[in-house]
């Protein structure tokens, strides 16, 4: 529920964006999920767990890959 609720959020952050620079912030956004960097005070992902922040990084990693 978090996870989907959180990319749905993202992705109309993204969706304002002019299309050249979306792949930029789909990068920017896949660095506060990534399992490694998630634990950083300022990512919004510190404060999950890190199932639910695990799926939401493969979710913007899938949306990065496609662009």
């Amino acid at each position: 529920a978090w996870a989907a609720a959180e990319l749905r959020r993202l992705d109309a952050e993204v969706a304002l964006l002019p299309r050249s620079q979306m792949r930029t912030a789909w990068k920017q956004k896949m660095r506060n999920y990534h399992p490694d960097k998630r634990l950083a005070q300022d990512s919004p992902a510190a404060a999950v767990g890190e199932n639910m922040a695990t799926e939401v990084f493969l979710e913007l990693k899938r949306r990065y890959d496609m662009m």
